[in-house]
């Protein structure tokens, strides 16, 4: 019998251990974008070069889901004007070397369109728009996407 209990004695912390592991897993909480931004800090100072990488990838993800929430959801449309697409803008008023501050003063200039966009994925919006012309909707990415305060939402 004393046997039976060394034996035990030795054994119970480590099922104890292995139990604990499995069930703090399962209580995780959903991670956030600063527990991703901590946690690659911290490998990014210890030079994990592959852990960081991954790390980054979910730390942009989970930013990405924080700024589709806080923006009312997958499902929010919003008004936008749509700027032209520089490469296939035959306008001579922009070039495709303008800088993006300047896209302000494209809205004066060329071709630009009014809709309501409609997160698609990754940075691809499906605009619906407004004006009658064709075509009546587009996939278009973010960076030709400004903001409309002036258009409602239907």
């Amino acid at each position: 019998t004393w046997l039976v209990a060394i034996v035990t004695a030795v054994l119970s912390p480590v099922i104890f251990t292995l139990c604990r592991s499995e069930d703090s897993d399962s209580e995780k909480s959903a991670r956030t974008y600063q527990d991703a931004l901590a946690d690659l800090m911290e490998s990014t100072r210890m030079l994990r070069r592959s852990k960081s990488h991954r790390l980054a990838d979910e730390a942009i993800q989970l930013q990405l889901e924080q700024y589709v929430s806080e923006a009312g959801g997958r499902d929010a449309e919003h008004p936008v004007t749509v700027l032209p697409d520089e490469d296939d803008e035959d306008d001579a008023t922009s070039t495709s070397s303008s800088p993006r501050h300047l896209a302000p003063l494209k809205l004066h200039f060329g071709n630009i369109r009014r809709g309501v966009a409609k997160h698609s994925h990754g940075i691809m919006y499906q605009v619906k728009y407004s004006d009658g012309d064709s075509p009546a909707d587009e996939l278009v990415q973010l960076s030709r996407l400004v903001a409309d305060s002036a258009e409602s939402t239907p």
